[in-house]
Parts: C-alpha cells; sequence; structure tokens
C-alpha cells in the first residue's frame, strides 16, 4: 500500500503532515490485515508505516512517539519474519527497525536497552550472510550495528571493548567499500569509522587515571586516525562526491589535529 502523498510531504520536509498521511495509511492496512490475517501485504504496510512514522516523529525529537511507533514496528516485523525465517529481505527489515528503536533508546539515554536491540540487529544481519555472503544490504546493517555498539561501550566507559566493536565496525566498512570502490557512501563510512577510533583514543587521553605517556601514546592515535578521517573527506572533496550536509568537516578535522598537535607539544611529565 504505497502512501505517495506521505512520501511527497516528507521530500518536502513537511514531517507533521507526512505523519498524518501515513497515519491514515496504517488505519488502512490495519484494518484490512484484521480482515484478512494471511494477506502479507497488509501485515508488512502495517510495519513499514510504523517505521516510518517513528522515523519522522524521532526527526521531531518526540521520542515517546518515535519508540511507541518503532516498538510497533518491531514487533510486526517479527511476526512476519516468524513465519518466514528465511526470507533475507524480511529478516533484513527487522534488522533496521531493531537498529532504529535501538538509536532511539541510545538518545534518551537508555543504553542498555539500545546495546539489546543493536545486537539483534547484528545477530539478524550476520545470519543473512551466512545464506548469501555476498549482500550489500546486509553488509550494511551489519556495519551500523557495530558502529552504534561502539558508540555505546563508548559512552559506558568501556574503552577495551569499544575499541574491538569500532575495529570490526573499521573492517566491515572496508569490506563494503572493496566491493564498491567508487560508492562515496562507502568511502564515507571508512571515515567516519576512522573517527570513531579517534573519539575512543581520545576518550582514553583525556582520562585522569592514565599517565603522562599513555596519554601521549592515545593522542598519537588520535592524530593518526583524524588523519586518515580528513584524507577521506578531502578524496570525497577532490572528486566532487562530497554530501553537502558534509562541506564544513575537513575544516572541522583540521582544528581537531590542530588540537591534537598541540597536545603532543605538551612535555611530558613523570608518571
Amino acid at each position: 500500500m504505497p502512501c505517495d502523498e506521505g512520501e511527497s510531504l516528507e521530500a518536502a520536509g513537511k514531517l507533521d503532515e507526512a505523519i498524518r498521511e501515513y497515519r491514515k495509511s496504517l488505519e488502512e492496512a490495519d484494518a484490512l490485515s484484521g480482515k484478512y490475517p494471511d494477506m502479507f501485504e497488509a501485515r508488512h504496510d502495517v510495519a513499514q508505516m510504523n517505521s516510518r512514522i517513528g522515523k519522522l516523529c524521532l526527526r521531531l525529537v518526540d521520542t515517546d512517539g518515535a519508540l511507541a511507533s518503532q516498538s510497533r514496528a518491531v514487533a510486526a516485523f517479527e511476526r512476519i519474519v516468524a513465519t518466514e525465517p528465511h526470507n533475507a529481505r524480511l529478516s533484513l527489515d527487522l534488522a533496521i527497525a531493531l537498529d532504529a528503536l535501538g538509536q532511539t533508546y541510545q538518545m534518551t539515554q537508555e543504553l542498555g536497552r539500545a546495546m539489546e536491540h543493536y545486537r539483534k540487529s547484528l545477530a539478524l544481519s550476520e545470519q543473512v550472510l551466512v545464506l548469501e555472503p555476498g549482500m550489500i544490504r546486509a553488509k550494511s546493517v551489519r556495519q551500523t550495528a557495530f558502529c552504534r555498539m561502539g558508540e555505546v561501550e563508548l559512552a559506558l566507559g568501556d574503552y577495551d571493548k569499544a575499541a574491538h566493536t569500532f575495529d570490526r565496525h573499521l573492517k566491515a566498512a572496508q569490506d563494503i567499500l572493496a566491493t564498491d570502490p567508487s560508492s562515496p557512501a562507502a568511502r564515507r563510512e571508512v571515515a567516519v569509522a576512522y573517527y570513531k577510533l579517534a573519539e575512543l583514543c581520545r576518550a582514553r587521553a583525556n582520562r585522569d587515571d592514565v599517565g603522562s605517556a599513555t596519554k601521549m601514546n592515545e593522542w598519537r592515535a588520535v592524530h593518526k586516525w583524524l588523519g586518515h578521517c580528513k584524507a577521506e573527506f578531502v578524496a570525497l572533496d577532490r572528486d566532487n562526491v562530497i554530501a553537502p550536509s558534509d562541506a564544513g568537516v575537513i575544516g572541522e578535522l583540521d582544528g581537531e589535529l590542530a588540537t591534537a598537535e598541540a597536545r603532543l607539544q605538551e612535555p611530558e611529565t613523570d608518571e
């Protein structure tokens, strides 16, 4: 059940109006799925409309609305996947819905619940990749899960786990890039993976319970990963494929590199 009007309103940035149109489509799909419980398209539309509403609620910073709609989307996709457990497309639809719900929990600082949903999303993507090892969509879902899980671990101060997870994020991003070296999105994700590693090293460098030599080593790592990140964005800019939203990123990275260089110039003190 397409919702062309809702999609047009969403594209125009009229998010409240788009939500209203999606809710109309959701009511129709709900009615059909209630009348015909075995009608796949109606059940799938219920899940999809809830996902779209949740996404727009999150953009409007309505986290309660997002959590409600995203939870319904996950439940709807779970019911569908239970009837077709080997359908890769449906499993990935569920994985994406789990990631979206996890992201909202992360925004509301419910980090344990966020991690729970990210792990489920990761598990589904890896199950699909066992069956279809080259599926880019599944690799993309896996890559995103690693990134989100690393962010949660970093926020919790679990630096060792975050280091391992961000390393897996980088490898997953590089795997996609190896499949499609010209993809701007894949190139950008590698840059993001470098930046996440820089964030991790910066957090470790700023700890009060480590000595001067350890801090210096971490700042060297910060500088290295920021340099790799900047190189990727410079290449994207050179090839005229950098996203408009990333127009100021290179300048921001220059500032962060300058800060790292300044910290590296500070004299080491005895531990």
